[in-house]
């Protein structure tokens, strides 16, 4: 876990532990807090829970229109998001791509599946260079060119930028 975003806050976490816990007060949400737990599972699955808590008494709210995420009104007042970096297991190969995707339950509601998302296993950093240019410029406005390679994926970028 790295940070957790509530509406227009974010909190850092920045935890390497395969599970805990850690309690955060929320500003637009009176009298509750937000106990975020989160566990790694055998099969690399990070399972969260976001759970709001009476700041005082501990409980969960009496009413439940207390909690912590309001209905989105005006965005990002009730959006959320859980931040987290994984590194490929060991023997992974190059090109194979790693899924993620995640099932969120609200209260008691169904479960909402996200779209799926992915990244290809590299094993060879990125590379870029600036391009030269003249040593004395005539202009304020200078013009910028670099480029960049992902070798072992055969990507390749190119910028152009006048500054």
């Amino acid at each position: 876990m790295t940070a957790v975003t509530i509406g227009l806050e974010t909190f850092p976490i920045r935890s390497h532990e395969l599970q805990g816990s850690v309690v955060l007060p929320i500003a637009n949400a009176a009298d509750v807090v937000v106990r975020v737990e989160w566990r790694i599972e055998n099969d690399g699955q990070l399972v969260c829970n976001l759970l709001a808590l009476d700041a005082t008494s501990g409980d969960p709210p009496a009413d439940p229109r207390d909690g912590f995420l309001p209905p989105n009104v005006s965005p990002p007042e009730g959006e959320g998001a859980i931040f987290f970096s994984v590194a490929p297991r060991r023997g992974a190969v190059e090109g194979v791509a790693i899924a993620n995707m995640a099932s969120i339950v609200f209260d008691s509601n169904d479960v909402i599946i996200t779209n799926a998302v992915s990244n290809t296993v590299d094993e060879q950093a990125p590379s870029s260079a600036v391009m030269a240019m003249e040593p004395v410029q005539s202009d304020t406005t200078i013009v910028v060119r670099w480029a960049g390679w992902i070798l072992g994926l055969g990507a390749q970028f190119r910028c152009l930028r006048e500054h």
